[in-house]
């Protein structure tokens, strides 16, 4: 099982090429196996740079996870092909492009699920206000993600079912998952909490029990995303405190590897 942050405590650099490698560097440092790229980052990149960015993907086993903006996916398809390329480039070859299908058609499915097989080798699309079922009924691997499930979801939740439906989506690709927790800070009538922020670190009983339980029912060949605004501190937090307090039974999950 490989985790990864949503965010990286990153100096700036002047390129995007630089602080990607920057990024992948950092990872590697911390035993990371999942790196985000930023939809900004995907520009071109000087020979030298992208020579270190895959030495690095290599050595580290990393996985990178390009966002895609959260546009009308009609709009998104030319950026799709770009992003394609961009791993390609790097030879991210177990990459993911995430897509959120917000307010999607018929029409928009059916463009993403047609795409060459070059751009659908790496898409998939992330669990926001669609349900499981809705996503099921389509061709591309779900990204289950913990905080809109949750949102979306009336109580009691099915949290575990929902997740491996969404597991078994991705056929003889490794699966990847988003585990956030919700921000419930009282930030004042200047700063009013936003419906859906992640908070800074995870609940990390709640996360351990339900990633503990995931392996049990599919097995640990997955990836974890963990979307909290502290970053890799978030993850580290996390993984120290189930290595602390975990049932003797789940204690192998909590190193970070390939």
């Amino acid at each position: 099982m490989r985790f990864g942050s949503s965010t990286l405590e990153v100096a700036l650099h002047p390129t995007s090429g630089l602080r990607l490698q920057a990024r992948c560097m950092v990872a590697g440092t911390l035993g990371h196996g999942v790196v985000r790229i930023p939809h900004t980052f995907v520009t071109p990149i000087d020979h030298a740079t992208a020579t270190a960015i895959r030495q690095l993907i290599k050595m580290h086993q990393l996985r990178c996870v390009i966002h895609a903006p959260l546009i009308a996916p009609r709009t998104l398809l030319p950026h799709l092909t770009v992003y394609t390329d961009f791993l390609q480039d790097i030879e991210a070859h177990d990459g993911v492009i995430i897509c959120h299908m917000t307010s999607a058609s018929p029409t928009d499915w059916q463009a993403l699920e047609t795409l060459p097989a070059q751009v659908h080798q790496h898409l998939a699309v992330e669990l926001t206000n669609q349900t499981i079922d809705d996503l099921c009924a389509h061709s591309i691997p779900i990204i289950f993600d913990w905080l809109h499930y949750h949102i979306q979801s009336p109580w009691p939740y099915e949290p575990l079912t929902a997740a491996i439906r969404c597991h078994h989506t991705w056929g003889e690709r490794r699966p990847l998952l988003h585990i956030s927790s919700p921000d419930t800070a009282d930030y004042g009538e200047r700063h009013k909490h936003i419906h859906g922020r992640h908070s800074a670190y995870l609940d990390w009983i709640a996360a351990m029990h339900f990633i503990g339980h995931m392996t049990e029912c599919v097995g640990d060949a997955f990836d974890v995303e963990i979307e909290a605004s502290a970053g890799s501190k978030a993850v580290s937090h996390f993984l120290k405190r189930c290595q602390h307090h975990t049932p003797s039974h789940w204690q192998h999950l909590w190193q970070s590897r390939p």
